[in-house]
């Protein structure tokens, strides 16, 4: 993504954790047919759009999900049910 502009940071809310936006773009995914070594599963290649998004800056622990999940009472749905 080239020529994208630096990250754009924000919180929330004052106690809320910093968020880094990623911004919207494309790129061209797998390898091509002509290149040394690829694997079949490398391809084919083709271009992926990946809309803006933001993520936390850091990571979080357990025990402060945890405490997330006690003081909200957020029941976030089974990854693998």
């Amino acid at each position: 993504m080239a020529g994208t502009p630096l990250a754009h940071e924000f919180q929330d809310c004052a106690d809320c954790p910093p968020m880094v936006v990623s911004p919207a773009g494309q790129f061209l995914m797998g390898s091509p047919l002509s290149e040394k070594g690829r694997f079949d599963s490398e391809g084919p290649q083709h271009e992926v759009t990946v809309r803006a998004f933001a993520l936390g800056e850091y990571d979080i622990t357990n025990e402060e999900f945890l405490a997330f999940l006690k003081e909200t009472g957020y029941q976030p749905a089974p990854c693998d049910p």
